[in-house]
């Protein structure tokens, strides 16, 4: 039994140390995303990041922003933004703040 107790808390500790090293890191301030009409823009001295999450203030909630849907987030609360930066216009996926999935670091 003892085996077995010993066995089991070792897999815990394990498994609870990948979840906490497989967190998102965010390594900028959250921006405020600019509405113009159907559509937020970024502020002008934003630089967008090559990691490609963005941290973003929109509708009063923290979240991180992505192109493409994030299948490990799908239990955050989302919601769709529309951005245009010049002349493109795209979609965003925005998962709220989260601190079990994200890591701030700046």
């Amino acid at each position: 039994m003892r085996k077995i107790l010993v066995g089991l808390s070792l897999f815990l500790i394990f498994f609870s140390i990948t979840a906490i090293s497989q967190r998102i890191l965010l390594s900028h301030k959250a921006i405020l995303l600019e509405p113009h009409g159907e559509y937020y823009s970024f502020p002008e001295s934003y630089n967008i990041t090559a990691s490609g999450y963005h941290f973003v203030f929109v509708g009063g909630v923290y979240r991180v922003c992505h192109l493409n849907p994030q299948p490990r987030l799908v239990n955050l609360d989302m919601l769709r933004v529309h951005i245009e930066l010049g002349e493109q216009k795209f979609w965003w996926n925005c998962y709220a703040y989260d601190p079990r999935f994200f890591e701030i670091d700046f």
